[in-house]
């Protein structure tokens, strides 16, 4: 089922490079095929991103039936805060290894599919055993902390599985789409997203067990099914889909395999990151310090808040638990439709990521492009950077003036929004988060919760598509710029060889390939995309070609130019770890808050027997230290949207 496993890989021997390389002293880095995606045009897409919606189902039923599963158990909260330590834990450990990993990977399937349909697997049995932790317990003699233990385990075994998962779902979209179309994959991934999560919550609030009673005894059994069963069905579409590129060799010395060397990899380029890279790992940092108790307490929040206003009366403990259950869920599921809907609508909104927004602003030719209301035109930007220099007051009255001057003239209408980028899109998502945060104080009823939670759906939107394609774009932007600086260096080689003995796909080396939207599928041919590096020969156009670009050894190299780090690749060679190194900065406020939550919920929750036994007082004692979480995630939250508006202004500048 894997695309690609057709292809008869030739060992780097047949191009007998290795004598040409030993006089030079050289690392090359060589690879074979075209990365692109099978099918129509209009579904290449959807097949490249479908594998995050399987993920995303696997995220929403664990967010909405994990923590009541274990409380149900006989978890208690405080204790509860520290099992939910397995998400940063594992996205800690396993995206940035899996990464650095993968980037090296010489499989002939490819460098990022082996990974994902190994940790597809895994997470799917993890899957059945959360939803089977009772009934595996007792087939072995055990009570219910064998039940508890086998619970923990599967919630660990799904998030280290599931980040293995993400981190080639998205490495996958770097890797097959050029920088023009970065944006548009990762559109289509939080489309993906949040399709997953309305399926996952709408399903969640269904009571399965009258419906598919043959799949499963309770809600969690069944839900573990059909999770299980779409986790597998959207990622083997994947695979079979996507065409990678194949790396048959990497020389230098930062590629060699083995643990330490990858930790190692990983440790060196945290501080040799890009600036603009840098920035944006710092943005998620503050940034997911408020999304982690959303994430995994709303189920909590909202549940308690339904039982502090809704009398259990004539109803059984567990009916009243199970409605609660499913408020929390119902939250979730208005969140995620929420997402889902801003996911489809904000791509058309935004007009430009925003890094290149203030490059030379020449105009082209006098036509209606280069008018003052065309977004982007050349009088656009001088007019937006002659107001950047304003005072305060000054321009607040001038961008008041252009509002007033686009709605009279109807371009205010006009699709997308004139001056509003992906960056200052994310940090307004990051403010409305921050502002909803602050309303859980005043949040006394089902409905006001409700609001809240659907609400952080517009930011979580947001938190889906932008970095990932901010990143996506930087990444091989970077690569890009040294492509175009390589017919100036002296120091690489670029060298052409022609092999018409193999029947497999065209070689090339890792340079970016600028494809149409309708060319994402594999090519007879594809040349290094280097200005004046054309083929020795034009006789090499019915042929198969490999090119190796090598770059002498670090003795070698000439010094690099001031504000670039001593690199060691092009950062599009190492996207899967440079994603890697993205997702510490997203798990490690994780293991904060974790820590900040667990000391909360012990000081508020006075009696958390009476927890258990679902008193009013310990609810309410509960609900609030749930919420105060929610309002320290708050204002993290703004720290993040203040990191997002310097970002911004930097691009404008033209600064990196």
């Amino acid at each position: 089922m894997t695309g690609g496993s057709f292809l008869p890989i030739p060992g780097a021997d047949e191009y007998d490079i290795d004598s040409y390389d030993a006089e030079l002293g050289a690392h090359s880095v060589q690879w074979v095929g075209t990365p692109g995606v099978k099918g129509p045009s209009w579904a290449r897409l959807p097949l490249l991103t479908v594998g995050v919606l399987g993920a995303q189902v696997v995220w929403s039923i664990e967010m909405g039936y994990a923590s009541p599963f274990l409380l149900e158990l006989g978890l208690s909260k405080s204790w509860m805060s520290l099992v939910f330590v397995a998400g940063p834990l594992s996205g800690l450990i396993v995206q940035p290894l899996i990464g650095a990993y993968a980037d090296r990977s010489r499989s002939r399937f490819g460098r990022r599919r082996p990974y994902m349909l190994a940790g597809t697997g895994i997470a799917c049995v993890a899957m059945m055993l959360l939803g089977w932790s009772r009934e595996v317990a007792g087939f072995f003699g055990l009570g219910n902390g064998g039940a508890i233990v086998c619970a923990v385990f599967a919630i660990y075994l799904i998030d280290f599985s599931i980040n293995a998962v993400m981190s080639t779902d998205r490495a996958l979209i770097v890797d097959t789409l050029p920088p023009q179309q970065q944006e548009a994959g990762n559109a289509w991934a939080g489309r993906m997203a949040g399709l997953g999560g309305v399926a996952g919550f709408f399903v969640g609030n269904i009571d399965l067990t009258t419906i598919l009673r043959w799949l499963g005894h309770t809600q969690l059994q069944i839900l573990s099914f059909i999770t299980s069963t779409i986790l597998a069905l959207a990622h083997t579409s994947t695979s079979w889909a996507v065409t990678e590129r194949v790396l048959l060799r990497d020389d230098r010395e930062q590629s060699r395999s083995g643990l330490m060397s990858s930790v190692r990899a990983i440790w060196r380029n945290i501080f040799t990151l890009p600036p603009s890279i840098r920035t944006i790992c710092f943005i998620q940092f503050f940034a997911n310090l408020g999304w982690y108790p959303v994430l995994f307490w709303t189920s909590i929040w909202v549940s308690d808040i339904y039982k502090q206003r809704t009398p259990q009366g004539n109803l059984s403990a567990e009916v009243w638990q199970a409605d609660a259950v499913r408020a929390g869920s119902r939250a979730l599921f208005l969140q995620a439709v929420i997402t889902l809907g801003v996911s489809v609508a904000a791509p058309f909104l935004v007009a430009e990521s925003g890094i290149r927004s203030d490059s030379p602003y020449t105009a082209l030719a006098r036509d209606e492009d280069d008018r003052a209301d065309t977004p982007n035109s050349a009088q656009w930007k001088r007019e937006a950077e002659e107001r950047s220099h304003l005072p305060l007051m000054e321009r607040a009255a001038a961008s008041v003036a252009v509002v007033i001057k686009a709605v009279r003239s109807g371009s205010a209408w006009a699709l997308p929004i004139e001056g509003l980028t992906l960056i200052r899109a994310w940090m307004i998502g990051q403010a409305i988060f921050a502002v909803c945060m602050l309303l859980t104080w005043f949040t006394t009823s089902v409905g006001g919760a409700y609001f809240v939670i659907a609400t952080t759906g517009i930011s979580w939107a947001l938190a889906g598509w932008a970095p990932y394609a901010l990143l996506g774009e930087l990444v091989l932007v970077d690569t890009s710029n040294e492509s175009r600086s390589l017919r100036d260096d002296p120091t690489a080689e670029v060298v052409f060889a022609a092999d018409v003995g193999h029947e497999h796909p065209a070689s090339h080396s890792r340079t970016l390939s600028h494809e149409t939207p309708d060319d994402l599928h594999p090519h007879a041919l594809s040349r290094l995309d280097i200005p004046g590096s054309e083929p020795p020969s034009s006789d090499l156009d019915d042929g198969d070609m490999t090119v190796v670009l090598r770059h002498p050894g670090d003795s070698e190299r000439s010094a690099p130019s001031p504000g670039i780090p001593a690199a060691d690749a092009s950062t599009a060679d190492k996207a899967g770890l440079i994603l890697g190194i993205h997702n510490v900065f997203i798990v490690l406020p994780q293991f904060l808050i974790t820590a900040i939550s667990a000391v909360i919920f012990r000081m508020m929750d006075a009696d958390p027997a009476g927890a258990e036994n679902g008193t009013v007082e310990a609810e309410a004692s509960s609900s609030d230290a749930v919420g105060v979480v929610f309002r320290i995630g708050g204002v993290s939250a703004a720290a993040g949207a203040y990191l997002s508006y310097r970002l911004a202004q930097r691009w404008r500048r033209g600064e990196p």
